[in-house]
């Protein structure tokens, strides 16, 4: 199954892992387990997106 969530474990290349996957009714996923990030790990990686984005820009 086609899985756009790239902080959930079970995403492998845009796709589940899961063998089967159970949607609520608002077709979010209930298996989906987040990755966890630091309050330090996500502050670094948005400073790294604003700086590439200010490059682009």
């Amino acid at each position: 199954m086609y899985c756009e969530n790239r902080y959930c474990v079970y995403n492998f290349e845009d796709y589940c892992t899961l063998d089967e996957q159970t949607l609520d009714i608002q077709g979010r996923c209930e298996e989906c387990l987040y990755i966890p990030f630091t309050d330090q790990q996500l502050k670094k990686a948005r400073e790294r997106y604003l700086k590439q984005a200010e490059r682009e820009d």
